[in-house]
């Protein structure tokens, strides 16, 4: 799987994702043969390692479960020049996996914020999340290279899945 290979999924997403898909398609285009790095933000327990479980095509790559499982950055390579970092949820668990969580994030081509849509709108403790990242790559690099995932859809009702 080559670096397009990796637009092309996001793509698959859906048309809202068109434009993040042009933006990273032209990023990467210019990122030469350097390692490619995405990274996963968020709370505890949004279903982080299980969308890059999802995207991998390996149920098991990353570790999964009800409670906290993840701690420490975890890193495996999706292609030769791309890797995934699953991080500790952040916000509301521990300064030490914010800590941890903020190195993936300055090293990320591309970060993936996962929200579990069956909680209902973005929360307080994930948008300081949202806020750390975009202190750390910077307001241009945050609009550009940050993208908002929805897990968890079948969980919600109906009403609250529709998007009006």
């Amino acid at each position: 799987m080559n670096k397009i290979e990796i637009v092309k999924k996001i793509r698959a997403l859906g048309p809202e994702f068109s434009a993040d898909a042009d933006g990273l398609e032209a990023y990467l285009q210019s990122a030469g043969e350097r390692r490619f790095v995405i990274a996963n933000a968020g709370t505890t327990n949004t279903g982080k390692s299980t969308l890059f479980n999802a995207l991998l095509g390996r149920p098991e790559a990353f570790k999964t479960a009800d409670v906290r499982e993840t701690t420490v950055c975890r890193d495996i390579g999706w292609t030769q020049s791309a890797v995934f970092t699953d991080t500790p949820g952040c916000g509301s668990s521990s300064a030490a996996d914010d800590r941890e969580a903020s190195k993936a994030y300055q090293r990320a081509d591309l970060v993936l914020f996962v929200h579990n849509l069956s909680t209902g709108g973005l929360k307080r403790d994930e948008m300081d999340v949202l806020e750390a990242v975009r202190r750390i790559m910077g307001e241009r690099d945050f609009s550009e290279r940050v993208l908002v995932i929805g897990t968890r859809q079948d969980e919600c009702s109906a009403a609250a899945a529709e998007i009006n």
